[in-house]
């Protein structure tokens, strides 16, 4: 019993979040900054295994970071891209499998795409988002 209760409240803080649109879930391991001051590491010449030790993480880690960063750098540009082409600016836009671009008041906002988003596979196994998406 207590059991169901204790997964109501968690489902309820879950949506309260989702309604101010607050991060869900475990925090990021690195900053906006960090990452991006990796990325410039890593472009210098400086190799993973002593980016990673210098700042504490994982190999994968820091490979995940550069994903990222390299994520946002493209949603940066891909918002440009429509403002200047469509001059809408909250139109919410599938970024990647990861990521909702939304731009606010001029800001681009990057969000974890919703999950439970249905997805189907192909004979290759790699993900394709099924449904309304852009």
């Amino acid at each position: 019993m207590e059991r169901i209760h204790m997964l109501e409240r968690a489902a309820g803080a879950r949506a309260a979040k989702e309604a101010r649109d607050l991060p869900i879930g475990r925090p990021p391991k690195m900053t906006a900054q960090q990452r991006a001051a990796v990325a410039a590491m890593i472009a210098s010449g400086i190799r993973a295994e002593d980016v990673a030790a210098g700042f504490g993480i994982a190999k994968s880690t820091l490979y995940r970071a550069l994903s990222r960063q390299r994520e946002e750098a493209q949603a940066a540009l891909l918002a440009d891209d429509l403002r200047l082409r469509t001059g809408k600016h909250n139109e919410p836009r599938l970024f990647s499998r990861n990521f909702i671009l939304r731009i606010v008041n001029g800001e681009r906002r990057l969000r974890p795409a919703v999950i439970g988003v249905p997805r189907l596979r192909d004979r290759r196994g790699r993900m394709h988002l099924t449904g309304g998406h852009p």
